[in-house]
């Protein structure tokens, strides 16, 4: 049970959700009052990820680290799915 109150976080505020070995969409849908939220130590794809998201408005700046390594950096539009692919 407890897993699942995670879920309502990962899968369906951020909308991360596993698509392949080194792949997963990302959907973030952050409620308007809140300007960040940070998702630390989320295992995922056989990795140890940090995320970071940034709300301005309809746009969410999204920051991927795999411990003090940005992989990525995305300015995505709320509430639209994008897939991401880890090297």
């Amino acid at each position: 049970e407890s897993a699942l109150y995670a879920r309502v976080f990962t899968e369906g505020m951020l909308g991360i959700e596993p698509t392949g070995l080194n792949s997963f969409n990302i959907k973030p849908q952050l409620p308007t009052a809140w300007e960040e939220v940070s998702l630390y130590s989320c295992h995922l794809l056989g990795r140890n990820l940090d995320f970071i998201f940034k709300s301005t408005g309809n746009v969410v700046n999204v920051e991927i680290y795999e411990g003090n390594r940005m992989l990525l950096t995305r300015d995505l539009p709320m509430g639209k799915e994008k897939e991401i692919v880890l090297n």
